[in-house]
C-alpha cells in the first residue's frame, strides 16, 4: 500500500469515529459510543473494510477501565506501507508500519509505531 493511500485510509477513520451522529449522549451529557465487547467488534469491522483487509491484525484485546469493567477494545496491526511522495522516506522502498487503533465508549484514537516493540510501550 503507498504512504498516500495509507494516510487518507486512516484519516477516513478518524472522520468516520468522531463523527458526532455515531455517538449519544447520556444523562451526564457525556459522548457514548457502544459500550463494551461491541467496540472491539465494531472497530475490527470498520478497519477490515477500510484497509480492504490489506492489514495483518496482530492483537486483538478489550480495553478495560480501572474498574477491570471491558469498555472499548484495541487491534494492533500490521502493514507494509512503500513511500510514494517527497519526504522523510523519499527513495526508501518502504517498510513495515504497526499501528493501534482503540475505540472506546468516550473515544478513539490510533497509535503508529516502526516496531511492535515500540507500539506496545505506548
Amino acid at each position: 500500500m503507498k504512504s498516500s493511500d495509507f494516510n487518507e485510509r486512516t484519516t477516513m477513520l478518524y472522520k468516520y469515529f468522531t463523527n458526532d451522529y455515531r455517538w449519544k449522549t447520556n444523562k451526564h451529557g457525556d459522548y457514548i459510543y457502544y459500550k463494551g465487547k461491541r467496540n472491539l467488534k465494531e472497530l475490527k469491522f470498520i478497519v477490515s473494510v477500510v484497509f480492504d483487509y490489506q492489514l495483518e491484525i496482530l492483537k486483538e484485546e478489550f480495553f478495560m477501565n480501572g474498574s477491570d469493567e471491558i469498555i472499548g477494545g484495541t487491534l494492533i496491526c500490521r502493514c507494509y506501507v512503500e513511500a510514494d511522495f517527497n519526504g522523510i522516506n523519499q527513495g526508501t522502498a518502504g517498510a513495515n508500519v504497526f499501528i493501534k487503533f482503540t475505540l472506546w465508549e468516550n473515544g478513539y484514537f490510533t497509535t503508529h509505531a516502526s516496531s511492535l516493540e515500540g507500539l506496545e510501550l505506548m
